[in-house]
């Protein structure tokens, strides 16, 4: 169901799923990563400093980042394209309210080109060729 993971049909993990579809996810624990309205924050990772927000209800973040509208379009598709199905554009335009041809456009038809990912049905996937170099493919959306 994903490039590093397998399952039988119908029993894939629907925690890692939501990280591929950029679902929202609220980390509790020491250290714990979380990701909520494109905000990824995590959880301080000091034992001291956690039992004492644990007291007085608040949270101590020791990082946050506000990803901007690139990185998400980008997260889209690398974090999308690590699942078999693949992405949809007709998702593409819900999340952004553009189509990807302006941006990824050249991109997505050179790596069809290449072998490396196949367009059907306006689902773009990697193919068995571009899962082994999926790094590569990652990339040269992200340039």
């Amino acid at each position: 169901y994903e490039i590093s993971n397998y399952a039988r049909e119908g029993l894939s993990c629907r925690h890692n799923e939501g990280y591929w579809t950029g679902v929202d996810y609220l980390g509790f624990g020491l250290g714990a990563s979380s990701f909520m309205d494109g905000v990824r924050f995590r959880n301080t990772d000091v034992l001291a400093d956690y039992l004492e927000c644990s007291h007085d209800g608040t949270r101590r973040v020791a990082e946050r980042s506000v990803l901007t509208a690139e990185e998400r379009q980008e997260e889209f598709f690398f974090l999308g394209l690590r699942r078999m199905a693949g992405v949809r554009r007709a998702d593409y335009r819900r999340f952004f309210g553009e189509d990807w041809e302006a941006r990824y456009g050249d991109a997505i038809r050179r790596l069809c080109a290449e072998g490396l990912l196949s367009l059907e049905a306006d689902v773009l996937k990697l193919t068995q060729k571009g899962v082994h170099v999926s790094n590569l493919v990652f990339a040269e959306l992200l340039a």
